[in-house]
């Protein structure tokens, strides 16, 4: 409403947008913006605009479609994450022809907090490069995404539960839990004496002498940090908090 007041336009406001269309109809708007809506549009909606409803998903179309994208790529281990801006279909989720891209090089220590960063600065920045490319051709498209099912992943929403650690995985495989599910998510979990305990950075540790110990079992206390066992060697807890209060290892 205040952008609308500054540039001197027509505000609608409404919780049911598909019945939005004949308001739409009456004004011809050429072409609509999807701002992080969560619910499906139908096609009668979108005719309504000449050049379609652009959407911004957070995912490398069409590989990740759906949900929590940006998540489920660093447990994937994948080594960038995708930022698309597509045109919408009616009563479909993700599909659409490409517009305009981008990408996030991402590796073991990159946090999904650094990733939504990185996706709120530039979804604006492609937003306009699409309607830059439209502006020039309104035919313009960037990539055709396939319907091929087997080219894509249809990523289901992370619960907070998700991210309870089972120390019998690999350090590998802990360390991409805990840089998905951090900050502003809940975060990963354990539990030490029936404290919840929230881990927030860790790394694998290389050249570490043979041990014998259980999964989850603690090593070492270090003054910076706690070095605990896995199935396949031990990992390093660099930062952790309980009760919402950073932990001091050194105590």
């Amino acid at each position: 409403l205040k952008l609308a007041n500054e540039i001197k336009a027509e505000f609608l406001s409404t919780t049911k947008i598909n019945d939005a269309s004949t308001l739409i109809t009456e004004k011809k708007v050429n072409i609509g913006i999807s701002a992080n809506y969560s619910r499906i549009i139908n096609s009668e909606f979108i005719k309504n605009f000449e050049f379609g409803v652009l959407n911004a998903h957070g995912g490398d179309l069409p590989r990740y479609r759906g949900n929590a994208c940006q998540a489920w790529a660093i447990l994937n281990n994948e080594n960038k994450i995708g930022l698309c801006v597509h045109k919408m279909i009616g009563a479909s989720v993700d599909e659409g022809d490409i517009i305009a891209r981008d990408y996030m090089t991402i590796d073991s220590n990159t946090k999904i907090h650094a990733i939504l960063k990185w996706t709120a600065s530039q979804i604006p920045n492609l937003y306009l490069k699409a309607l830059n490319e439209l502006s020039i051709n309104s035919e313009y498209i960037l990539c055709k995404q396939t319907n091929k099912s087997e080219n894509s992943l249809r990523c289901y929403p992370r619960i907070p539960s998700d991210g309870k650690i089972n120390w019998e995985k690999s350090p590998e495989i802990i360390q991409r839990l805990v840089n998905a599910s951090g900050p502003p998510f809940e975060g990963a979990y354990t539990f030490y004496n029936k404290i919840k305990i929230v881990i927030l950075d860790c790394e694998k540790i290389n050249d570490y002498p043979p041990y014998c110990a259980i999964p989850g079992q603690i090593l070492k206390i270090e003054k910076k940090h706690i070095e605990v066992a896995t199935s396949s060697g031990p990992i390093k807890i660099k930062q952790a908090t309980a009760n919402s209060e950073n932990i001091d290892f050194s105590k």
